[in-house]
C-alpha cells in the first residue's frame, strides 16, 4: 500500500570539441625589407569535432603583435592545414627575439573557438637576426708598411663599422686600406639584420 515515486535526471554534456594546435615549420628572413616569412601548420589532433574555417592565428615578436592570419578550410578530426604568412619586423625589435605563433587568438590574446584543451595553442621559436648574414674579409698577406685593401664581401650593407684591434677604425665603406699588422673586423646592418 506504499506509494513510491522514482525520479530520473538525465544530463547531456556535449563533448564534441576541436583541439587546435600550431607548429612553426620554417622561417625565411628577408633582411632588405624587414620581413620574415613563416611557414606553419595548424592541427586538430585529439579532437572530437572539426576546427572551423577562419580560426584566427596571431604572431608575436616577444610580446609585440607582428600580424595575423586565419585558417582557410574546416580542419577535420586528426587533420591539418599548412600555410605561410609574411610579417614585418618593426624597427626596434631586438636582434634576438622569440617568435610566437598562437592559433585561436584574435590578436588580443582571446580565442573564438571553444576547444577541448585551451592550453596547447602556442608554438615558439627563437630568432637570431645576427645569423642571417655572413661576412668574410678578403685576406691578403703582406709586409708591415705595405698597403693592403680589406674588403667585406657584402657590398650592400646600410652601415659598415670597421675595427682595428677592437677600436673603431676607417669609414662607412665596404673596403679599407691598412698598413699595420693587427686584427681587423667589420660589422654592419642590412635593414633588420646585423652582420
Amino acid at each position: 500500500q506504499d506509494w513510491i515515486m522514482v525520479n530520473n535526471i538525465i544530463t547531456s554534456v556535449n563533448s564534441e570539441l576541436p583541439d587546435a594546435t600550431i607548429a612553426i615549420d620554417n622561417l625565411g628572413v628577408l633582411c632588405q625589407d624587414r620581413n620574415i616569412e613563416v611557414a606553419y601548420t595548424v592541427y586538430n589532433i585529439n579532437s572530437t569535432a572539426y576546427l572551423p574555417a577562419n580560426t584566427p592565428i596571431a604572431f608575436y615578436a616577444d610580446a609585440v603583435l607582428l600580424g595575423q592570419t586565419m585558417t582557410v578550410d574546416e580542419i577535420q578530426i586528426d587533420g591539418a592545414e599548412s600555410g605561410t604568412v609574411n610579417l614585418n619586423i618593426p624597427v626596434g625589435t631586438p636582434q634576438i627575439f622569440t617568435l610566437k605563433a598562437v592559433v585561436d587568438d584574435n590578436g588580443t590574446g582571446n580565442g573564438i573557438v571553444v576547444e577541448s584543451n585551451e592550453d596547447n595553442n602556442e608554438s615558439e621559436e627563437e630568432i637570431d637576426l645576427t645569423e642571417q648574414g655572413l661576412l668574410i674579409l678578403g685576406i691578403d698577406e703582406s709586409c708591415e708598411g705595405q698597403t693592403v685593401t680589406l674588403s667585406a664581401n657584402f657590398d650592400d650593407l646600410d652601415v659598415y663599422n670597421w675595427f682595428f684591434n677592437g677600436n673603431p677604425f676607417g669609414g662607412n665603406t665596404p673596403t679599407i686600406e691598412v698598413t699595420q699588422s693587427g686584427d681587423y673586423t667589420v660589422s654592419g646592418n642590412i635593414a633588420a639584420c646585423f652582420v
